[in-house]
C-alpha cells in the first residue's frame, strides 16, 4: 500500500462546471483502480493525496502527469503505508474557491470537520493535508 500526495498548478481557474466532470472521471478511475483519497483545490492549486496498491497508485499518477490541465506538478510526499487514511472515499473533495452548494455532489466538509471525523489514519501526508485546515 502506497499514500503519494502531490501538488499542481491549473492550466486556468477551475470552476464548478470544470470541477464536477474532472472529479467523476477521477473517482470512477480512481474505484476500478482500488485507490482512494483527497483532492484540494484553490485558486488553480491543487493538492492531491492517493493511497491505493503501489502498482495502481504509481499508474494513476502517470496519468496525471501527462494531463494538459494542469502543469508544475511536485511530488511532495511518496511513502509506504499499512493502512488507508480515507477509505470511504474514491476522492473525497473540497474546493476552497467556491461555496459547497455549488458543489453538491462532489463536496466534502473535510475543511470544516473536526480533525478526527475523516481521517482513519494519520500518517504524514494526512497531516499536511490537515495542516491546510488550520491555514486556510
Amino acid at each position: 500500500m502506497k499514500q503519494l500526495v502531490y501538488i499542481s498548478r491549473s492550466i486556468k481557474l477551475m470552476k464548478s462546471t470544470d470541477l464536477l466532470p474532472l472529479l467523476g472521471q477521477a473517482r470512477e478511475r480512481n474505484t476500478a483502480c482500488d485507490i482512494t483519497g483527497m483532492l484540494l483545490y484553490k485558486d488553480r492549486s491543487f493538492i492531491q493525496l492517493l493511497e491505493g496498491p503501489e502498482e495502481h497508485v504509481n499508474d494513476v499518477f502517470s496519468s496525471i502527469l501527462a494531463d494538459k490541465r494542469h502543469m508544475k506538478v511536485k511530488t511532495i510526499v511518496d511513502m509506504p503505508v499499512s493502512e488507508r487514511s480515507f477509505s470511504q472515499w474514491s476522492m473525497g473533495f473540497h474546493s476552497l474557491d467556491e461555496n459547497p452548494i455549488d458543489l453538491p455532489a462532489a463536496y466534502t466538509d473535510f475543511m470544516s470537520a473536526p480533525e478526527t471525523d475523516d481521517v482513519q489514519v494519520t500518517t504524514k501526508a494526512t497531516e499536511l493535508l490537515s495542516y491546510f485546515k488550520v491555514a486556510s
